[in-house]
């Protein structure tokens, strides 16, 4: 680390922070809050003391999102974008996933949640200009490889969601490392 000036101030680098782990973070509220709720309707899965666990997660990594986006969340961009936000795609794919939600009890539902949550990621982690290919991938074989358990639809529904919250954490962990290495070449070529 020593061939990295420190050319900047720190509220550069809690931007820098906040922006390469955004990834993660929204990965890991959406497992411990899938795994939260299937804690409470399949008690057997996860013993009392780790279903806390997995709501005290939810609730920092809440608190954590709510910090990290408001007013807004202001990303590090490796290179300049040709385009602004694209919140229209976004809030479709969002709304997508509350009807999901509201008609859980639905196998289509279940099998829907996979790629509606894959383009909403898709289009959340296009702003940080991270391609979340693995990321994706997870979510859509999860909500049909939910269809193997011979779980209510409720429960395959909180499945994909905590399987899909891992790969998007595990994604948001290499896209760290990405910002990482990106933002030292950058400040080395600044030298």
């Amino acid at each position: 680390m020593s061939d990295v000036p420190k050319t900047h101030g720190w509220r550069w680098w809690l931007q820098w922070y906040k922006a390469s782990t955004y990834l993660f973070m929204m990965g890991i509220g959406v497992a411990s809050l899938g795994c939260h709720t299937l804690s409470q309707l399949r008690p057997s899965l996860l013993p009392s003391p780790w279903a806390t666990v997995a709501f005290c997660t939810f609730m920092l990594s809440f608190l954590w999102w709510l910090w990290v986006s408001f007013p807004s969340l202001e990303s590090v961009r490796v290179a300049p974008s040709p385009h602004s936000r694209e919140a229209g795609p976004l809030f479709l794919s969002l709304t997508v996933i509350f009807v999901l939600r509201w008609q859980w009890d639905q196998n289509w539902s279940v099998a829907l949640l996979g790629p509606a949550a894959a383009l909403a990621l898709w289009f959340m982690a296009s702003e940080q200009e991270i391609k979340p290919f693995a990321a994706a991938a997870a979510w859509i074989f999860a909500g049909f490889a939910a269809f193997q358990l011979p779980w209510p639809n409720p429960q395959r529904f909180l499945l994909v969601m905590v399987v899909g919250g891992l790969a998007t954490a595990l994604q948001g962990v290499f896209a760290f490392f990405s910002f990482y290495r990106i933002l030292r070449q950058k400040l080395v070529e600044a030298c």
